[in-house]
């Protein structure tokens, strides 16, 4: 077990105090936190964070929902100073979903932040997602059309993981077929992990290909044994050469 640092029993007590007497005020601080603010380390008087809550009296919070509160407190903070804001900007200035920290969604988060809900930007911001939604679908069915021509491709294929957009098998490999129709940013890591995902679930499969609007910085990803191709609609071609003839992505 680990052991409390040593100090004398009059500094002890005053530490503790000063622990105490800040958790009470402040109750969903973190360790690192109250170090900053007081100078006292609280596993150098207390061998669990529970310990000081249990001491000062008050109900123990979990380090998740403290974390769960600063994010409610910066998205309600970003809704204070930016008053219209569409849930997409929020969720990408504020880097997480407002849909899944508040129960009932944008609506209370305005709510929280005493801000009127801006329904004129909710109409606007629904007939722009349609719009979207109806250019990435048209997009999905051109790459998956288009690899079709070449090679048998079943499309929404289901798997433990999740339903990737496609997947084929190309002189031999098989392949799980992700498109991301990004007009304006590159492709994220969670959408690496996702196809990722896909590949893992799926027997005797080792590859995937990621096909994008716009052309991505790096073009091949290696996670483990497993390789992700990265490409963009036109250079879609060239992968779907046969394997033999492409050194690049046979090795």
């Amino acid at each position: 077990m680990r052991e409390l640092k040593k100090y004398s029993k009059e500094t002890r007590k005053k530490y503790k105090r000063k622990l105490i007497n800040y958790i009470k005020k402040y109750p969903y601080s973190s360790s690192p936190e109250i170090y900053i603010k007081i100078g006292v380390r609280v596993h150098d008087h207390f061998f669990k964070m529970k310990d000081l809550y249990d001491e000062a009296g008050i109900k123990y919070i979990k380090g998740s929902q403290k974390r769960m509160k600063k994010i409610k407190e910066k998205i309600i903070n970003f809704i204070r100073d930016n008053q219209k804001a569409t849930q997409w900007e929020i969720n990408k200035k504020c880097n997480t979903h407002v849909q899944e920290s508040f129960k009932g969604g944008i609506r209370e988060a305005y709510q929280l932040a005493k801000i009127e809900y801006p329904e004129e930007r909710r109409k606007v911001y629904g007939a722009a997602r349609k719009k979207i939604r109806k250019r990435s679908q048209k997009f999905e069915n051109n790459v998956l059309n288009l690899i079709n021509q070449n090679y048998y491709t079943i499309k929404r294929y289901k798997n433990k993981n999740g339903i990737a957009d496609g997947i084929v098998e190309i002189d031999g490999s098989l392949f799980i077929i992700e498109v991301k129709d990004y007009q304006s940013k590159p492709i994220s890591l969670s959408d690496i992990k996702q196809l990722n995902r896909y590949i893992e679930a799926t027997e005797h499969c080792k590859k995937g290909i990621l096909v994008t609007s716009r052309k991505n910085k790096k073009e091949n990803i290696y996670i483990g044994s497993n390789r992700i191709f990265i490409r963009t609609i036109k250079e879609l071609e060239r992968i779907l050469l046969p394997l033999s003839r492409d050194a690049s992505i046979t090795r």
